[in-house]
């Protein structure tokens, strides 16, 4: 991919996050963690973002029969997420919403 923007004559860097839930109380993994560096590439990360009520942070793991409810909060919550991470204040988002990246999961 560096290769095929540099040849284009772009003369940027990529920043490839991928978007998952955060789970606060995960022990033994990395899900409670932010922002974690994909092994074995460059400019890849993983940007968790935890599901909210107006109560607060949903801490459990949830079965993704049960996500419904915390969707669009979810998607609302992806989208300044990933503003403040790509230091932007609109993303465009091709073909594809986080919305409909989660629909085929439930």
């Amino acid at each position: 991919m560096l290769n095929r923007i540099k040849k284009q004559g772009l003369d940027i860097t990529p920043r490839i996050l991928i978007i998952t839930r955060l789970l606060p109380d995960a022990v033994g993994t990395t899900c409670g963690q932010h922002l974690e560096k994909v092994y074995g590439t460059e400019h890849c990360h993983i940007l968790r973002v935890p599901f909210r009520t107006e109560k607060g942070i949903v801490r459990k793991w949830i079965s993704r029969f049960e996500v419904w409810p915390y969707l669009e909060t979810y998607t609302e919550d992806v989208a300044n997420e990933l503003a403040k991470e790509l230091e932007a204040s609109q993303i465009l988002l091709l073909e594809t919403t986080v919305m409909e990246t989660l629909l085929p999961l439930c």
